[in-house]
């Protein structure tokens, strides 16, 4: 150890079996010697003359003057006097005690709860991209008895040159199968699909574009 430095030491001196014991609190002092207030059943006090032996924490070991199960008092004695009454109420639980006399158990029972938060912080699951709804349309066009190549020149291409001037569109796929096409169109979160336009010389053009009036159904959309 170093200068200055000290350390508390318990040693067992010997066991005492069967010795009432009584918190320290309970006992007062007097001319005649130390005393304490016992509880009566009529819920007054009586003084009682007791004999202190070894002191052990918050207790105290009676060697006489006290039987087992005899209720004391240990708050307010100094109001009280013999053949007072009073208002006996249940002893309160201290949760905070076992760790204030035990130091070296709560620092590392702390320590443990640290080391198993960062743990568990560094394995939780983190996302990079939230789950998020974007805003979707699907275009579905059928032209009965063309080819996937017909589909993708005739239906599919003008389909996307028109649909590509809406205004906040992010993405544009497109399949093109034997009768039937679908394009999909994706938004930004900024700008909804309701408020995407497009039309003018684009329509006429779709118009344009598009095969011969009655040989292809009417598009059909479906917003999700």
């Amino acid at each position: 150890m170093f200068p200055s430095q000290f350390v508390n030491a318990r040693l067992l001196i010997e066991t005492r079996r069967g010795a009432t014991v009584v918190p320290t609190a309970a006992i007062q002092s007097s001319p005649k010697g130390p005393f304490v207030y016992v509880v009566r059943p009529d819920r007054t006090v009586g003084i009682r003359q007791v004999t202190v032996g070894v002191t052990d924490g918050d207790d105290d070991v009676d060697r006489a003057g006290l039987a087992v199960g005899e209720q004391v008092v240990v708050e307010g004695a100094e109001r009280l006097r013999d053949g007072a009454a009073i208002d006996a109420a249940e002893r309160s639980v201290n949760l905070s005690r076992p760790f204030i006399l035990r130091p070296v158990a709560t620092t590392l029972l702390m320590a443990a709860l640290l080391l198993a938060g960062a743990l568990a912080y560094r394995l939780l699951p983190v996302s990079a991209l939230p789950q998020v709804d974007y805003p979707t349309i699907q275009v579905f066009t059928f032209y009965p008895g063309a080819s996937p190549d017909v589909m993708a020149s005739s239906v599919t291409a003008p389909l996307e040159r028109f649909l590509g001037q809406m205004p906040g569109l992010n993405q544009m796929t497109s399949t093109s199968s034997s009768g039937s096409s679908v394009i999909t169109l994706q938004f930004t979160l900024s700008l909804g699909p309701r408020r995407g336009r497009a039309g003018g010389a684009g329509g006429d053009q779709l118009r344009a574009d598009a095969p011969a009036a009655g040989s292809a159904e009417p598009a059909r959309i479906q917003q999700r």
